[in-house]
């Protein structure tokens, strides 16, 4: 879990201010709007796979050299 979270913490230095609106904002509807979380449960589909989290993922794992949640 800590790899994804440093990944946020990188994106957030990357993008500044605008973080908010290109990650923070669609990230938490993503995780707690009811009709997404349906979606993924329904669909089978990961958390992860939306962009926010995959990009996360991708940077926390590339930067710490450890693996990534597969939640």
């Amino acid at each position: 879990m800590l790899v994804h979270e440093y990944g946020h913490t990188w994106q957030s230095v990357l993008l500044g201010p605008l973080y908010l609106f290109v990650i923070g904002i669609p990230s938490f509807t993503w995780a707690f709007l009811p009709c997404f979380v349906k979606m993924r449960k329904e669909k089978n589909i990961k958390y992860v796979d939306f962009y926010p989290e995959a990009w996360a993922n991708a940077w926390g794992s590339a930067i710490t050299g450890l693996p990534a949640p597969e939640r």
